[in-house]
C-alpha cells in the first residue's frame, strides 16, 4: 500500500471515530463516548504515523487537500470538545441535585423504632 493510500485510510478512520464520538456525545452517551477513546487514540496515532511518514515530495500533490482535511478534523475536534463540557456541566448539575436532595433529607416522623435523631430513606432513580 502506498503511503497517500496509508494516509487516506487513516484519515477515514478518524473521521469514522470522531462522528461516533460525536453521535454518543449528542446522544449524551458518555459510557458510549469514553468507549470510543482507545479507538480514537489508535487512530491519531495511526494517521500521524501515516502523515510523518510522508516527504515533503510526496505531500506536495495533495496538500491543499490535507490541509481542507486536517480543518475538518480541527472543526471535529472543537465540536467534541463543546458536546463534552456541555455533558460535564449537566453532569456537575446532577451531582449538586443529588447532593442537595442528600443534605436536605430531615429526621423520620416518628422515627418507627429507629433511635431519635435517625434520617429519612433517600431514594434515586437513575432511569433517563
Amino acid at each position: 500500500m502506498s503511503g497517500l493510500h496509508e494516509l487516506e485510510r487513516t484519515i477515514l478512520a478518524l473521521t469514522g471515530v470522531m462522528a461516533a464520538e460525536t453521535k454518543a456525545f449528542q446522544a449524551q452517551d458518555l459510557v458510549g463516548a469514553a468507549a470510543l477513546a482507545p479507538a480514537k487514540q489508535a487512530a491519531v496515532t495511526a494517521f500521524l504515523m501515516a502523515r510523518g511518514a510522508l516527504t515533503a515530495e510526496e505531500l506536495r500533490p495533495i496538500a491543499s487537500q490535507l490541509a481542507v482535511v486536517v480543518d475538518r478534523l480541527r472543526d471535529g475536534v472543537r465540536e467534541n470538545r463543546a458536546l463534552l463540557e456541555q455533558a460535564i456541566a449537566v453532569q456537575g448539575r446532577v451531582v449538586q441535585t443529588l447532593a442537595v436532595a442528600a443534605k436536605r433529607s430531615t429526621p423520620a416522623a416518628g422515627n418507627y423504632g429507629r433511635s431519635a435523631g435517625a434520617f429519612s430513606p433517600l431514594a434515586i432513580s437513575v432511569r433517563a
